[in-house]
C-alpha cells in the first residue's frame, strides 16, 4: 500500500510573527500536529485553507495575515468557497498557525497538507507458468490454480475480458504508458491535441494521457532505463487493473480491455494533500467534461490524518458515480480503532446520492490467510483480495512481483470495471453492493473485514459456477468441557456437510479472532493457550469451498485461579439512615467482588437465606434503602475469570 507521511521541518514558534494571537491556540491540537511534521507526516511550512462562500480577497488576505502566510495555489474554486494551499513564513509552528486560521469568522477549516508515500512490502507468460495466482481459481476450474485468487481467470474463460468503454483512475505514481502490457489499454483524451493549447478547456495543457500534479506537466511517466525504480509501483497497479490479456506477453490484468487515466501525485518523495485533491477532482471533471465512463479510481495509497478537504474532494467524485477503491495499510492494525486515510473515509450523507463510495480492502495471501502486514477492520475494511506476490508489469517492459494492500486494491479497482462493462447501466452503489455481496467466505477473514470474504471476479459477474454454493450452516452448543493447565477443551455440535472445523481463538470478546486450529476433522479439539488469561472462542465449519459463519462463543481462563475469599468484613453506620457501609482488604487476582445480605435471623451459613445484593468493582460501598433498626447480615465474594472464590467472614450492622 501507499504510505502518507509528511515532510518533517521542525520549528519554534517566533511570537512576533503571530503576535498578541499566539495564546489562544489549543496547546493538545499543536502539539499533536507539531508531532505529526516530527514524524515525517505532514508538511512544516503549508497549510490548506478552505474560505467561506462569498469570502472576498479582503478577508481572505486578513485571515492569512493572522499567522503572515502567503497563498502559493488556489487548488479549487465555485459557490462553495475558494480551497487553497498557502505557504507559511519559517519559524512559525504549523499546529499554532492552524489554531490561528480557524478562528477567522470567514475560515470554514484550515488542515495540514499530509504528505503520502507508498509501501509495497491466457497466452501470458505469466499466467501460464503460475505466478499469476490471483487471477486464479480453485479446481476444477482450468489450470492453474489457486483456491484463493480473484477467480478472474474464470470469468475471462466464461468471455468477460472488459471493454475498452470503461475507464478508470489510476491516483498513484505516474505509468510507463509505452509498457507492452499497458499501451494498447492507456486512455487518450478525446478533447486534447499535444500543440500546446488547453483544447478541452480543463485547465491542462496537452493532458494526453493524464496529468503529473507532482511536477504540473503532462508527463506521466518520468522514469528511463537507468532508473527504473521511477514510477514502477503505478505501472504495477496498472498491469493488475489492466494489463493486455491474451497477447502472449508478460501478465494479464483483471481486464485484458480497459481505458487507464493516470493522475500521478506521488513522487520519489511522496505526495501530499493539496495534489491529491486536485488529482481526485481532475478525473471528477474529466469524467463530466468528456462524458467518460468512468467507474472508480485506484489508490493504493494512506497515511496522514484526517482530511476534510480530500474527504470533500471525494464526495464530488461520488456524486458523479465514481468509486473510491483504497488500500488498507500495512500497518497490520485495527483500522476500526486506528483510523487509516484514506481507506477509512465514508461519503455516506456527505453526497447527495447518500451512499459510501469508498471500498477499503485488506490483503489476502495464496493460503488463505490475512497477509501479515496487512491492516483489518471489522467495520471499516470491506474485503481483501490478493496481495502477496503479486507479479505486474513494471517500467521498461519488465515484470516484478510486489506484496502490499496496494496489490490487493487494484484486483478490486479491475472488478469494478469488469463488471460495469457487463452491465453498463449500473450505478457506483449498485457496484460496490455487487462486489460485497459475492464475495467467497472465508476463515481466516471472519471478524478482520466486513463482508467475512475475499474478491470473487466470476461470482460477481454471475458466471455458472462461480455462485458460492449455499454455505454450511455454523456449529452449534460450542463448549468449554475442560481447562487443564494452559489447554482448553472444546466440543460442539456437527454441521450437516461439513467436511472440518476451524477453531479461532480472541483475547477480546466478539474477536477480532485468530485460527488456530484449522482443518480439524472431530467435533472437539484441544488448545493450548501461550499463557494464562481469558480466551475467548468460536468454531467455523467448512465444506470444502466455503466456511460457514461463527459458532456461538464461549470463554475459558486457563492458567487463572480463583482468588482467595477477603480476610475481613467491616461494617458501619454512617451518618445517614437506612444505610450501612461496607469495606474489606483486596484480594490478589480480583476483578470484581460480589455482595450477599441476609436480614432478619441469618445464621453462619452461607446460603439461603442469604441473596446476592449486586457486585462492584471497588473494596467498600454503601447499601441504602435498608429497613432501619433491623440487624443486617453480610458477605462477599472476590470474583474474577476463573469464578468465585470462598466467602468472606460474615458480618452485621443496623441502620438507623
Amino acid at each position: 500500500m501507499r504510505k502518507f507521511l509528511i515532510t518533517l521541518v521542525g520549528a519554534l514558534l517566533v511570537a512576533a510573527a503571530v503576535g498578541p494571537y499566539v495564546q489562544a491556540q489549543r496547546p493538545g491540537n499543536a502539539i499533536a500536529i507539531m508531532q505529526a511534521v516530527a514524524d515525517g507526516r505532514a508538511s512544516a511550512s503549508e497549510v490548506l485553507i478552505q474560505f467561506r462562500p462569498g469570502t472576498n480577497a479582503s478577508d481572505q488576505r486578513d485571515a492569512r495575515g493572522l499567522v503572515n502566510a502567503q497563498r502559493k495555489e488556489l487548488l479549487r474554486g465555485g459557490p462553495d468557497g475558494e480551497v487553497e494551499l498557502a505557504e507559511l513564513p519559517f519559524g512559525v509552528p504549523l499546529g499554532n498557525a492552524i489554531a490561528l486560521l480557524a478562528q477567522h469568522p470567514r475560515v470554514a477549516f484550515a488542515e495540514p497538507n499530509w504528505i503520502y508515500q507508498h509501501e509495497a512490502t491466457s497466452n501470458d507468460p505469466y499466467f501460464t507458468d503460475g505466478s499469476l495466482w490471483g487471477m486464479y481459481g480453485p479446481s476444477p476450474a482450468p489450470a492453474p490454480n489457486n483456491a484463493f485468487g480473484s477467480r478472474a481467470a474464470e470469468a475471462w474463460a466464461a468471455g468477460y475480458t472488459g471493454s475498452n468503454t470503461v475507464v478508470v483512475g489510476v491516483i498513484d505514481e505516474g505509468i510507463n504508458w509505452a509498457h507492452e502490457d499497458l499501451a494498447a489499454n492507456i486512455w487518450t483524451n478525446p478533447g486534447e491535441t499535444v500543440d500546446g493549447i488547453d483544447n478541452d478547456g480543463n485547465g491542462y495543457v496537452d493532458d494526453i494521457r493524464g496529468w503529473d500534479f507532482v511536477n504540473n506537466d503532462n508527463s506521466v511517466y518520468d522514469g528511463n532505463s537507468s532508473q527504473l525504480s521511477i514510477d514502477a509501483h503505478g505501472t504495477h497497479v496498472s498491469g493488475t487493473i489492466g494489463g493486455q490479456g491474451g497477447n502472449g506477453k508478460g501478465v494479464a490484468g483483471v481486464n485484458w480491455n480497459v481505458k487507464i487515466i493516470s493522475a500521478k501525485f506521488l513522487g520519489t518523495s511522496g505526495g501530499t494533500t493539496a495534489n491529491a485533491v486536485k488529482a481526485v477532482d481532475y478525473l471528477t471533471n474529466l469524467k463530466t467534461r468528456h462524458n467518460l465512463n468512468l467507474v472508480a479510481t485506484s489508490n493504493s495509497w494512506g497515511g496522514g490524518g484526517f482530511s476534510q478537504a480530500l474527504l470533500d474532494a471525494i464526495e464530488r467524485a461520488a456524486d458523479q458515480n465514481i468509486l473510491f477503491i483504497a488500500a488498507a495499510g500495512n500497518s497490520s492494525s485495527n483500522n476500526d480503532s486506528t483510523a487509516s486515510y484514506p481507506s477509512n473515509y465514508d461519503t455516506t450523507g456527505g453526497t447527495s446520492l447518500n451512499y459510501d463510495a469508498v471500498i477499503a480492502v485488506a490483503a489476502l495471501g495464496g493460503s488463505g490467510t490475512l497477509a501479515s502486514f496487512s491492516s483489518y477492520g471489522a467495520t471499516k475494511v470491506d474485503l481483501a483480495a490478493p496481495g502477496v506476490g503479486i507479479y505486474s508489469s513494471t517500467p521498461g517492459n519488465q515484470y516484478s512481483s510486489y506484496s502490499g494492500t496496494s496489490m490487493a486494491t487494484p484486483h478490486v479497482t479491475g472488478a469494478a470495471a469488469l463488471y460495469r462493462s457487463v452491465n453498463p447501466s449500473a450505478t457506483a452503489a449498485q457496484i460496490r453492493s455487487a462486489i460485497l455481496a459475492t464475495v467467497t467466505p472465508t476463515a481466516a477473514l471472519s471478524g478482520m473485514v466486513a463482508t467475512g470474504g475475499r474478491l470473487n471476479v466470476c461470482g460477481l459477474l454471475g458466471v455458472a459456477g462461480c455462485t458460492p454454493p449455499p454455505v454450511v450452516a455454523p456449529p452449534t452448543n460450542l463448549l468449554v468441557t475442560g481447562v487443564t493447565g494452559l489447554a482448553v477443551s472444546l466440543s460442539w455440535n456437527a454441521s450437516s456437510g461439513a467436511d472440518s472445523y476451524n477453531v479461532l481463538r480472541s483475547t477480546t470478546s466478539g474477536g477480532p479472532y485468530t485460527l488456530v486450529a484449522p482443518g480439524v476433522v472431530a467435533t472437539s479439539s484441544v488448545d493450548t493457550v501461550p499463557a494464562a488469561g481469558t480466551y475467548y472462542y468460536v468454531v467455523q465449519a467448512v465444506d470444502g469451498i466455503n466456511t460457514s459463519a461463527s459458532s456461538n462463543q464461549v470463554s475459558a481462563s486457563p492458567g487463572v485461579q480463583v482468588p482467595a475469599a477477603p480476610s475481613n468484613l467491616t461494617v458501619t453506620v454512617p451518618k445517614g439512615k437506612k444505610q450501612l457501609s461496607l469495606s474489606w482488604p483486596v484480594s490478589s487476582g480480583a476483578t470484581s467482588y460480589s455482595i450477599y445480605r441476609c436480614v432478619g435471623t441469618c445464621g453462619t451459613a452461607t446460603v439461603p437465606p442469604f441473596s446476592a445484593l449486586g457486585s462492584v468493582t471497588a473494596t467498600s460501598v454503601t447499601v441504602t434503602g435498608l429497613q432501619s433498626g433491623v440487624r443486617h447480615y453480610f458477605y462477599v465474594r472476590a470474583v474474577n475469570a476463573a469464578g468465585a472464590g470462598a466467602p468472606s467472614p460474615i458480618k452485621s450492622g443496623t441502620p438507623r
